[in-house]
């Protein structure tokens, strides 16, 4: 089932596909390490519709954290000397 699905990033295709089920999100939300007094998500459906808000929401320029986390991603390949670039250049 869908909503059970882990945390996931495979090449497939042509594409990168990014996923996590929203049972798994909300395990992941109440787990969180800096919600000492602990959270309890009461509608999955909503909780997880507001996550994917905050993972769009745009900054002043143009960027989110969906864009950060994939700068941050490429550069840490490219750095540690990954296949598929000429690092010549």
């Amino acid at each position: 089932m869908k909503d059970e699905m882990p945390l996931r990033c495979e090449a497939i295709d042509g594409a990168i596909e990014m996923g996590i089920g929203v049972n798994v999100l909300a395990f992941a939300a109440e787990q969180h390490p800096e919600f000492e007094e602990g959270i309890k998500i009461i509608n999955i459906s909503d909780f997880a519709k507001e996550v994917v808000l905050a993972i769009n929401d745009e900054s002043e320029d143009g960027s989110n954290l969906l864009t950060r986390m994939l700068d941050e991603a490429i550069k840490k390949a490219v750095e540690g000397g990954c296949d598929g670039v000429d690092h010549g250049v």
